[in-house]
C-alpha cells in the first residue's frame, strides 16, 4: 500500500525547493479522474511541445492532458486545498494565497 502522507508543513522559505519536490511526489500518489497522477496540474508547460516523443503513455498523458474543463477545475481546487493545509500557517502562504481566489493552481511550483 502506497503511503499518501503529505510533506511536512513548510515553516522555512529556504526549504521551498525541498518542499516542492516532496509535494510533487505527494501529488503523484493521488490519481485524477482521467486516471493519471495529479502532478499534471503542476507541470511546467501548459501547452505540450509539438512532435515530442514520450517515454511512456503515462508521461504523455501527464504532459498533454488539457489544463481546462470540469475535471481540471475540480482537481485544481483539491490541489489548492492540499497546499493550503501545508502552507497557511507559514510564511509562504502570502506568496500563493492569491491563487486561492482564482480558478486554477497549475504551475505553482
Amino acid at each position: 500500500k502506497m503511503n499518501k502522507s503529505p510533506p511536512e508543513v513548510l515553516k522555512d522559505p529556504k526549504q521551498w525547493q525541498k518542499f516542492d519536490r516532496k509535494f510533487v511526489q505527494y501529488l503523484h500518489k493521488h490519481i485524477s479522474k482521467q486516471g493519471i497522477p495529479l502532478t499534471y496540474l503542476v507541470r511546467e508547460n501548459a501547452i505540450p511541445a509539438d512532435g515530442r516523443i514520450y517515454p511512456s503513455t503515462e508521461n504523455e498523458q501527464l504532459l498533454t492532458v488539457p489544463l481546462e474543463g470540469d475535471n481540471y477545475e475540480e482537481e485544481s481546487f483539491i490541489v489548492m486545498g492540499f497546499l493550503k493545509e501545508l502552507l497557511i500557517d507559514g510564511p509562504m502562504w502570502n506568496h500563493i494565497k492569491h491563487f486561492e481566489k482564482k480558478e486554477t493552481t497549475a504551475r505553482l511550483s
